[in-house]
């Protein structure tokens, strides 16, 4: 249905091999990291990141820490 291949200025994407009919579930996995509730500032947010990357396998934490960040941090100060 589909391959990751290189995509040009871009990184890694997920290219269709054939038609995928509209509404196709393509990828479903469970996220690795959660936050369930309101955080009250950037520092709790942050803590509650590491106590769920640290609990991760070392595997886990290579393929976290390689994803590409889509929306990069920019302090508006």
């Amino acid at each position: 249905m589909y391959a990751v291949e290189d995509v040009s200025g871009k990184g890694k994407g997920l290219i269709a091999t054939k038609d995928i009919p509209k509404g196709t579930r393509i990828i479903s996995k469970k996220p690795a990291i959660t936050v369930g509730r309101p955080v009250a500032n950037m520092e709790q947010l942050e803590m509650l990141i590491y106590q769920q990357v640290s609990s991760l396998s070392k595997d886990q934490i290579h393929e976290f820490l390689s994803m590409d960040n889509v929306y990069p941090y920019t302090n508006p100060v």
